[in-house]
């Protein structure tokens, strides 16, 4: 009784209708009702006027409760379905219908049907603001005043917009839009609707397709791997901490995107979430999907790996500095690892400081490291020294000579200077970034220790 009266009520569809409603308590009898409709629907192709062609674009779908679509012209004959809870049946028919409509101008683009599917489940806001466009004009009773070319997704001679079915219009209002799927894509990554927008507009040349297999590429080698705790967003902060000097455009940008970071929830910390980071980093930098796979991002790569960086810690590289990602290899990158060298930096050595300090290639912080060597020399250092200090704490190129010389000035008076200086600089480098303040808390301290231990030292003598 259970199938025979789904079947009856299957052959009461009118042809036009894309689902049929109906609960059943009783789960035992989902199988057999299934296995009934595919060999009714296999058997009654050709004689029925519910059934409808792949061609016309048409599905006969049956709906279960609980929420599952069967549907006999897909190779996915049993699906489960996300729809907004709580939702009456004909408000989900419509999304459902929208979705259809959504996938439908995906595959037009060139997605094949499982990657249609995944976009569309993954952009409910997308699919949301088109059903809400179709209620608009039918509420306003504007569809009239359209004229809807059929199939060709643009408005010119044709049937009145008012004749379209629900789907129809959906399709034409997402066709208008002429953003060509990149929209639900770009939600589907992460992005919320009005980032979505925004990068879309640098995008305007970008088809789907290559749009995909950028991102793919892109989140493989920048946004992939095993998160590491949260090293990258520490390394981040020391650098937002530290920076002292006036600082060039790239490294500005790099702090603004940092403080934004920072101040959602979660912090910087999300920069070592391989989820959480891309949506953001694309919001702040969306013209790295401009970049070319061949012709700059893979020689990019190539080039970090050659001078030491292993390929899953490049990630690290463009979290930190972003704006390298844009830098010409040639021009630009290679004369400014080749300046790390004079600093005495080993080949071997400057892929493992890259990964920590990576804003160590922009223009501001290596002039910088020119101010830091003529200060010293001023002092008596030898360059050596110098050098070596920063080898072992590269934070000193981001400290202007301003901060430095407070600190060398209080050494001075502590009878520390010239030669003296250099040997306090190379076994400890911070001292340089303290204040004096704090500097002559931990003497203090010391020597409270020193005070302590020595009725010790004693005895034990």
């Amino acid at each position: 009784m259970f199938a025979s009266s789904i079947l009856q009520s299957i052959s009461a569809v009118p042809t036009k209708s894309k689902f049929l409603f109906f609960s059943s308590s009783d789960r035992s009898n989902l199988n057999l009702m299934e296995s009934l409709f595919n060999t009714h629907y296999s058997h009654s192709h050709h004689h029925h006027d519910y059934t409808t062609s792949q061609s016309q674009s048409q599905v006969v779908s049956l709906k279960i409760s609980p929420r599952f679509e069967l549907s006999p012209n897909s190779s996915n004959t049993r699906r489960l379905v996300s729809l907004g809870a709580g939702g009456d049946a004909g408000g989900e028919t419509l999304e459902m219908e929208a979705r259809a409509a959504v996938a439908e101008l995906l595959r037009e683009e060139g997605l094949s049907e499982e990657e249609s599917i995944d976009i569309v489940s993954n952009s409910p806001n997308y699919v949301k603001m088109l059903i809400e466009g179709v209620r608009e004009l039918d509420e306003a009773s504007l569809w009239d005043s359209w004229k809807v070319v059929d199939g060709g997704g643009g408005v010119g001679t044709g049937s009145g917009g008012s004749q379209l079915s629900f789907k129809e219009k959906v399709l034409h209002i997402a066709r208008v839009k002429k953003d060509r799927g990149i929209l639900p894509f770009l939600e589907s990554t992460g992005l919320n609707p009005s980032t979505s927008t925004h990068v879309a507009r640098y995008l305007s040349s970008e088809t789907l397709l290559n749009l995909i297999h950028k991102v793919k590429y892109v989140k493989e080698m920048f946004f992939s791997g095993s998160d590491q705790g949260a090293i990258i967003g520490k390394n981040a902060h020391r650098m937002m901490t530290n920076l002292s000097i006036f600082v060039d455009d790239d490294i500005q940008q790099t702090l603004s995107f940092f403080a934004k970071m920072e101040a959602r929830r979660g912090g910087l910390n999300m920069l070592d979430s391989k989820d959480a980071s891309f949506p953001y980093f694309i919001e702040a930098f969306p013209r790295l999907l401009l970049l070319s796979i061949e012709s700059h991002l893979r020689p990019l790569v190539e080039f970090f790996e050659a001078v030491g960086v292993p390929k899953r810690q490049i990630r690290n590289i463009v979290l930190i500095y972003p704006p390298i990602v844009f830098s010409n290899i040639k021009k630009e990158i290679e004369p400014r690892v080749q300046n790390l060298k004079k600093v005495g930096i080993e080949d071997k050595a400057i892929g493992k400081m890259l990964v920590k300090y990576p804003w160590i290639l922009s223009t501001s912080i290596q002039d910088n490291y020119e101010e830091i060597l003529s200060f010293f020399n001023a002092q008596k250092v030898p360059k050596e020294h110098v050098d070596r200090a920063i080898r072992s704490w590269p934070l000193l190129l981001g400290s202007s000579t301003t901060k430095m010389k407070s600190m060398v000035v209080h050494f001075g008076e502590l009878g520390v200077r010239n030669k003296k200086l250099g040997q306090v600089i190379v076994s400890s480098p911070q001292l340089l970034l303290q204040k004096p303040h704090e500097f002559h808390k931990v003497v203090a301290f010391r020597a409270s220790r020193c005070k302590l231990l020595l009725p010790l030292m004693i005895v034990e003598v």
